[in-house]
């Protein structure tokens, strides 16, 4: 088992935090838009898959997308300020 002050463990350990506060910030919906868009081929497919058909589904995919990119870049903005504390924190852990 790889020490604590290993800076690789702590930054994985870091990751993980980061990822539990996306989770945790990021509303459902905006985190299924943005599992959906990893792999869509259009903002069409986004729409669809929240029941949206046509012209309706392209524009719902992409107000859906746009929104959920918006908030993630934000929340990700937010940690990145607190990157210290949060390595700090996990020498602790």
């Amino acid at each position: 088992m790889p020490a604590l002050n290993d800076e690789a463990t702590l930054n994985r350990i870091v990751d993980m935090e980061v990822a539990a506060i996306v989770k945790a910030k990021l509303p459902p919906e905006q985190r299924t838009a943005l599992d959906v868009a990893i792999f869509a081929e259009s903002f069409r497919s986004v729409g669809e898959a929240f029941g949206k058909v046509d012209k309706n589904a392209e524009r719902h995919g992409k107000r859906l997308v746009l929104q959920a990119t918006k908030e993630l870049q934000k929340i990700l903005e937010d940690i990145e300020e607190c990157r210290p504390l949060l390595q700090s924190a996990a020498v602790f852990q």
